[in-house]
């Protein structure tokens, strides 16, 4: 009898898994017909047909803006939706916080992602991770707040967006942030305190 709990159980879940899975990945499924990056690694790019190459900083603005225009048109679609306002907002102040036309593309597109992908997590997520990969392509190291002023923190924030990503730091200059941040550092690895 607990066998067939267990069958029963997991057939039940992976039939909801399905289901879940089919109902995520049709928006993504969409997207991905004109996705400019199949996968990516070590400075490259593989496209929808297979052809590697280098990222340059031309390809990341085209790769940005085709992003950017796809979001545009999910957070159009969905009723009653009204961001134009927010997004001329969001533009203006990035723009006075003179961030760089790759940054400012990065942090609207963080935006677009983040309110206009609410109902598919899978294409968030990955729209997400290869926004973040553009970034670091264009030369961030992370996305860095300091460069943001409070005003824009605050309407990115309002918004949902994660803007407290990472630090830049390494060695002793990230160990005293963590505690400053109250962040427990382990004891050197090796050691008997492990």
């Amino acid at each position: 009898m607990s066998a067939r709990r267990i069958i029963s159980t997991s057939s039940i879940m992976v039939t909801v898994v399905l289901a879940l899975a089919g109902t995520t990945q049709a928006g993504w499924h969409e997207d991905l017909q004109t996705d400019p990056i199949r996968s990516y690694g070590h400075g490259l790019v593989t496209d929808l047909s297979g052809n590697v190459s280098e990222l340059t900083e031309e390809k990341v603005e085209a790769f940005q803006q085709h992003y950017i225009d796809r979001a545009w048109l999910k957070i159009q679609s969905n009723p009653g939706s009204n961001f134009e306002s927010v997004r001329v907002e969001i533009e203006n102040r990035l723009t006075e916080d003179g961030v760089s036309a790759s940054r400012l593309r990065f942090w609207l597109l963080s935006w677009m992602i983040t309110v206009g992908y609410t109902d598919d997590p899978i294409a968030q997520s990955r729209l997400h991770l290869r926004n973040g990969i553009l970034d670091r392509f264009a030369g961030s190291t992370a996305p860095n707040q300091s460069e943001l002023s409070e005003d824009t923190l605050k309407i990115l924030g309002d918004q949902g967006v994660e803007t407290e990503l990472g630090t830049n730091n390494g060695g002793a200059a990230y160990l005293t942030e963590c505690g400053d941040a109250g962040v427990p550092i382990p004891p050197d690895w090796g050691t008997a305190g492990w």
